[in-house]
């Protein structure tokens, strides 16, 4: 820039903005400086040596960029390709008969015992014999459990054999899940890296189960182990607990009270942080099973749902589960519909307001509990409700306002907000005024425009009452304080120079702090009545407290 001011003045007298004295010497440099400054000149493109890929060729339209490196599930444990022991070495066993009889059972009992070998699944190098003979066992086990003939002659020393292969291969320990996979709000998806084998086991136990539910060997020992595996990362292992409970409390009712507490404690210590997200999602489908049961409301299970279930509107992983919760928030509504209030005051005092996801959340959940408030008892909610949406209004993520805005096109809620207009357009009549002038979004201007043309055509008369009182209230602006935006100004230029010296001072929010200061003392001076001086005058001899004395700033070029 100074090079091309120099340039301008033909003399060698120096100028006010002139930084250096000019020199014969750099002159014709200078000029040239200036010329090509103004001109910038790029090279010429090489022409290309390739030929042009026609798009269809290269890239289909509806195909999407994948990441290769991120998988679409996550292995329990991560794999390995090292061996840090030796292969295991399994006896091959003879094939057991086509016809199970009492000759059978010893080779079914060195069958069980083979499976008994727990294979390693961290390399796929490593084991490959074993694992191949165990899952050819597991599925000849598979054929002779499966027969309701060939179980009722099992002894009762082979029955415990079986249960003891059963424990050894689900009790093999839980790995402990990163918790960088557990930060964000979905729970994510684990594949059990033993589950080629863990299938086949679950499989076994679930078709003796439904051949023999009251066996003696579902005792509390296996129960325990059963609500340690609710924790498992697999979903399909959680599907096989789920299935196991909602059969065992078919054959056990008297068993219901006693679970469901040990249920909801699971959930409890999930909500204050002591469990991982993955047990959530089968307790609450085994729940959903005993409430379904009922026609009537049942006192303990209303309990359980206030003690456990309710309170997880408000965790963290929500929306894995939201489904579920809604689903048994509908059924025990449609038990009781005086359940909606309790229910919606509740969800209300939990509100979110720093998320915008789960504030749409929140509010597709309030719209659904309110769809079952009785029209009777709308007005108690009318107040709270609308207040929260008015400010909904103000947010500054637009998808938030959008979906604020849904409950004027809900044909289920819209007809009791018919009956209270009273109470609810002076409550969002200003929000949504203000909405439509001063969003930033077009989108959310459009969308409160649409708003209050829907509640102007729901109710005109009341809409035009209110229209009225607002243009009745617009006056001239008031006058501004000359000493006032002189002393704003002054603390202004005040933190200005300080930022300029000191690079830690946060400017921004200094000059937000200034204007909340002067905006409140101008509207606390606007409204409080000026009083009289006293007439005394101040005694002589009177000391006065230090005064806080406003900046004076100079005309001062920093």
């Amino acid at each position: 820039m100074s090079v091309m001011l120099l340039s301008r003045y033909s003399n060698k007298r120096s100028s006010a903005l002139s930084i250096k004295k000019r020199s014969a010497s750099s002159t014709a440099l200078q000029k040239l400086a200036y010329h090509t400054s103004r001109y910038a000149t790029l090279e010429p493109i090489s022409e290309a040596t390739t030929p042009a890929v026609p798009k269809s060729k290269s890239m289909s339209s509806i195909d999407e960029p994948v990441d290769e490196v991120i998988p679409n599930t996550l292995m329990t444990v991560e794999l390995v390709k090292q061996k840090h022991h030796k292969d295991i070495q399994l006896p091959s066993l003879p094939n057991l008969p086509a016809t199970i009889d009492n000759n059978a059972f010893p080779l079914i009992e060195k069958k069980l015992d083979l499976c008994c070998t727990l294979c390693d699944f961290t390399d796929t190098d490593v084991d490959r014999s074993a694992k191949s003979i165990k899952t050819q066992t597991l599925k000849e086990l598979m054929n002779v459990f499966d027969s309701p003939t060939v179980v009722k002659n099992v002894s009762d020393s082979l029955l415990d054999s079986f249960f003891k292969m059963i424990k050894i291969n689900l009790n093999r320990g839980l790995p402990s899940i990163p918790k960088k996979y557990l930060f964000y709000d979905d729970e994510p998806m684990m594949v059990d890296i033993a589950w080629a084998h863990l299938s086949n086991v679950y499989q076994l136990i679930s078709k003796y189960q439904q051949i023999n539910p009251r066996d003696k060997r579902f005792d509390h020992d296996y129960l325990n182990l059963m609500y340690s595996l609710l924790h498992a990362p697999d979903i399909n292992e959680r599907d096989f607990i789920v299935s196991f409970f909602t059969l065992y409390l078919e054959t056990f009712p008297d068993q219901e009270n006693s679970v469901l507490e040990k249920l909801s404690n699971i959930l409890v210590g999930y909500r204050d942080k002591v469990y991982d997200p993955f047990c959530v999602i089968p307790c609450l489908r085994i729940f959903q099973t005993r409430f379904k049961l009922k026609t009537e409301i049942d006192q303990n299970h209303l309990k359980f749902f206030y003690k456990a279930i309710l309170p997880l509107h408000n965790a963290k992983h929500i929306f894995s589960y939201y489904n579920l919760l809604s689903d048994i928030m509908s059924f025990l509504i449609s038990l009781d519909n005086e359940l909606s209030m309790k229910i919606f005051f509740i969800v209300l005092k939990s509100w979110p307001e720093a998320r915008p996801s789960k504030q749409i959340l929140f509010i597709n959940m309030i719209n659904f509990i309110i769809e079952r408030v009785p029209p009777e008892k709308f007005e108690k909610v009318a107040k709270p409700l609308f207040s929260l949406y008015a400010r909904c209004s103000q947010n500054c993520h637009y998808k938030v306002v959008d979906a604020s805005f849904q409950i004027w096109g809900n044909v289920t809620i819209l007809p009791m907000i018919l009956d209270n207009t009273r109470i609810i357009y002076p409550i969002v009549y200003p929000w949504f005024n203000k909405t439509m002038k001063e969003h930033w979004s077009n989108r959310t201007q459009n969308a409160a425009l649409n708003t209050l043309k829907s509640m102007h055509d729901t109710d005109p008369f009341m809409f035009d009452e209110l229209s009225q009182n607002q243009n009745q209230k617009k006056g001239a602006p008031p006058p501004i304080d000359p000493k006032a935006a002189q002393l704003h100004k002054n603390w202004a230029l005040v933190a200005r120079s300080a930022a300029k010296v000191d690079k830690n001072v946060n400017l921004a929010r200094i000059l937000a702090e200034i204007q909340i200061k002067f905006n409140t003392v101008s509207s606390a001076d606007k409204s409080t009545p000026a009083k009289k001086k006293p007439n005394n005058p101040p005694p002589q001899h009177q000391s006065t407290p230090p005064a806080i004395v406003s900046p004076v700033v100079r005309g001062r070029m920093f």
